[in-house]
């Protein structure tokens, strides 16, 4: 099969799942044309080719929809939560879209509400569970993290006050959050050799996350899955589809941090790492991908 691919931006360092999943289609001996917003367009002759596409982002199908190829939708936060998902209900309301992907129930709950009229298929994003294994057995360091990029939405105001902890990612909030605390350690942008050996040395991964004023919030988070490969405790908002996994505590009030880690045991989570490996591997979802373009994707 030949299939295009297509996002906002191309490759980058936080969108790993493009590439994860162009890679296990290729290692199936499809064809992968790989095209975005903002680099790349597609020329006539890869359109010609093309037999199906699968957008990353609402607003990159919308874009893209007229371009004659059945294609599928794969929302992520950002592009649906701040217009309360109209820029989706416009891009899946083309004929050749033939079906839409959720993260979590809490998606799908939000896409039916929303009207969306086209199969809802369960896809969620995979994640690099080659990297992110552990070298130790037992995590048996003393390190308390958190991060990914420093906006908002992430709530890392909310354990500054935190001693022995290691903030990981860039982004605009990282004079703010430096001045709340000088005692926290920041890191910067890690790439996944250097994340997952800072996790190497941690036993617990915070995620304050909150849902902003303009209603934006995380979906389930490719850093919670990731701490959870290398068997960390998880501690997290419930926002979103998050509580969906079943091996993360949750946790509403974040003045009560202090207590909640004091009693966090701090135990290898066995059951987080196999409950990420089982769904989330590059093989499960693009097995989930071509069941769905089988079912839904022709012409």
């Amino acid at each position: 099969m030949d299939i295009g691919y297509a996002n906002a931006r191309g490759f980058n360092d936080i969108e790993h799942w493009y590439k994860l999943e162009q890679d296990e289609l290729i290692k199936r001996n499809h064809n992968v044309y790989e095209f975005n917003l903002r680099y790349k367009q597609p020329d006539i002759n890869e359109i010609k080719k093309l037999s199906f596409c699968h957008y990353h982002f609402a607003h990159v199908a919308d874009r893209f929809k007229r371009l004659g190829i059945p294609f599928c939708i794969s929302p992520h936060a950002h592009d649906i939560w701040l217009d309360n998902g109209e820029t989706l209900k416009r891009a899946s309301s083309h004929p050749n879209c033939k079906f839409v992907t959720y993260q979590s129930f809490y998606h799908k709950r939000k896409f039916e509400e929303w009207g969306i009229d086209k199969p809802i298929v369960y896809l969620p994003m995979c994640v690099r569970t080659k990297l992110f294994k552990r070298i130790n057995d037992i995590p048996n360091g003393e390190g308390i993290i958190a991060g990914g990029r420093l906006i908002p939405k992430k709530g890392l105001n909310r354990i500054m006050h935190l001693d022995n902890l290691t903030i990981f990612g860039e982004g605009p909030l990282e004079s703010e959050l430096k001045a709340m605390n000088p005692k926290v350690k920041f890191v910067g942008h890690l790439d996944g050799p250097e994340l997952r050996d800072l996790m190497e040395e941690s036993w617990l991964f915070l995620h304050p996350a909150i849902e902003t004023e303009d209603n934006d919030k995380d979906g389930i988070p490719n850093t919670i899955k990731e701490a959870m490969l290398m068997r960390l405790q998880v501690i997290s908002s419930p926002i979103a589809g998050i509580p969906e996994l079943e091996n993360v505590s949750l946790l509403n009030d974040w003045t009560n941090i202090n207590y909640v880690i004091e009693n966090t045991r701090r135990q290898p989570n066995y059951k987080g790492e196999k409950e990420i490996r089982n769904i989330y591997s590059p093989k499960s979802c693009v097995n989930r991908l071509l069941e769905a373009i089988e079912k839904y994707g022709e012409n």
